[in-house]
């Protein structure tokens, strides 16, 4: 299942294992199962397909785009209270005792 919503800066990790076919269907060079990359820019096919074009990888052709279905994107983690118990854990730092 894709994110429809992919937006220029977003990351993908790609998901994608075998070769790649273009959005045009012609064989391709192209990222590999795992690898992240940056979202250049956003565009579709006539039949409404998502495309992805990545900083880098070269092309600007609408048929340069990898499809969307192969990517799933990464969203910002925010820091909470359980990150810092465990980077306190990691850092084997006392607890500060209570008041």
């Amino acid at each position: 299942m894709s994110d429809h919503n992919w937006k220029a800066g977003d990351m993908a990790l790609c998901v994608h294992d075998g070769g790649w076919n273009l959005l045009d269907g012609t064989d391709a060079e192209g990222p590999n199962a795992g690898e992240i990359n940056t979202v250049r820019r956003v565009g579709s096919d006539p039949a409404g397909v998502i495309g992805l074009w990545f900083e880098d990888y070269p092309g600007d052709r609408p048929c340069d785009g990898y499809p969307a279905k192969s990517f799933r994107k990464i969203r910002p983690h925010a820091p909470d209270a359980e990150d810092a118990e465990t980077i306190r854990l990691l850092k084997r730092q006392p607890e500060a005792a209570p008041c």
